[in-house]
């Protein structure tokens, strides 16, 4: 019996960087992450399942990949009590999925070469192969404004685009606003209150997670047909083709969060943690549901479903009971409160 896996997985970063004027810094970012596997297997007669099929022997092999790349523009400037940081960027990511197998069973004699699929004795030699390839592009920005090192406003504006959509692109913003509470004059005196900031948020994200093999779901396609499914034609049975189920209306799910807490710290920081409320709306919720016989190619099909709400409360605390040069004791506690709801849960509103 021979049973053997071999994986090899490449993961590398190259980065470029050049401030061209004071404050501004430019930056390019390269990346890979490939992924590839080969399967040998070998059943004599000697085994169950190679008796059944007068031995047995296979070899598959995948190469996944991932490849990214990312030009950014930061810029910092101070003037005065007022300090700005800029940031634009694009990325691009292509994610690309190779797949070769092949069988050969019903053997006269119990010989194969695995270097040489089909060879010798082999009477029925099966091969397949799949190759899939999808894309994502995004276009960034965000800014960062601090007024007297006290009050601080973020913006950021994504504009995201998919291949696996027709409807590729999406935009999705942020906001969020924080004052440090402890710099102004009523409180900058207090030396047991060492930090109490208070903060609000809201923002859009978006996501396009399909699982596998389901890179181009609005696009009517053919597939091969699956073991068991050849049309005989004489002594050899071909492989046939037949539509795959597609939904042209499929696009972005997307959550809107709505979020306010504050952090706080005693004691030059000895006791610190926060307190966190949040509020989710999910819509567009993608998920495989079956449908009714006849009006697609497949019982089941991939689609935007419904949509749910998310509450939740969460409070951590963290205190440093002994600290000295040789020891240092630290606590933590969290507790979280969380409750979620399915609103919808239909391809419409019946």
């Amino acid at each position: 019996i021979t049973d053997k896996t071999t994986q090899e997985r490449l993961l590398a970063n190259a980065f470029f960087e050049v401030r061209p004027i004071d404050g501004l810094l430019l930056k390019a970012n390269f990346g890979i992450d490939r992924n590839y596997q080969k399967l040998k297997q070998y059943l004599p007669t000697t085994t169950l399942y190679g008796q059944r099929e007068n031995g047995a022997a296979s070899i598959a092999q995948g190469d996944n990949s991932d490849y990214l790349m990312e030009l950014t523009a930061n810029y910092t400037k101070q003037v005065g009590d007022h300090n700005f940081n800029a940031l634009v960027g694009h990325s691009y990511q292509l994610f690309t999925y190779e797949m070769f197998s092949g069988k050969s069973n019903d053997f006269i004699t119990d010989g194969f070469l695995y270097n040489n699929l089909g060879a010798g004795n082999a009477k029925r030699p099966t091969v397949g192969s799949s190759a899939t390839k999808s894309r994502m592009a995004s276009f960034f920005g965000r800014l960062n404004y601090t007024l007297l090192d006290r009050y601080l406003f973020t913006a950021t504006f994504r504009r995201d685009g998919t291949s696996r959509f027709r409807e590729h692109w999406s935009n999705f913003p942020s906001v969020a606003l924080a004052w440090k509470v402890k710099e102004e004059k009523f409180l900058k005196d207090v030396d047991v209150l060492s930090d109490l900031k208070v903060r609000v948020g809201w923002g859009i994200t978006g996501q396009q997670n399909l699982g596998d093999n389901l890179d181009f779901p609005f696009m009517p396609l053919y597939t091969a047909s699956g073991n068991g499914a050849y049309y005989p034609l004489g002594d050899i049975y071909y492989t046939t083709s037949r539509p795959k189920e597609y939904n042209k209306d499929l696009k972005w799910e997307e959550t809107t969060t709505y979020n306010a807490g504050f952090d706080y710290a005693f004691l030059n920081g000895r006791i610190s943690g926060s307190i966190d409320y949040y509020y989710r709306e999910t819509k567009d919720l993608i998920n495989t549901v079956k449908i009714a016989a006849g009006t697609n190619f497949n019982s089941r099909l991939i689609s935007n479903i419904g949509s749910l709400k998310n509450t939740g409360l969460e409070f951590t605390i963290n205190a440093k009971p002994i600290v000295t040069r040789d020891f240092t004791w630290d606590l933590g506690y969290n507790i979280t409160w969380n409750k979620n709801e399915i609103t919808k849960l239909t391809g419409g509103d019946d």
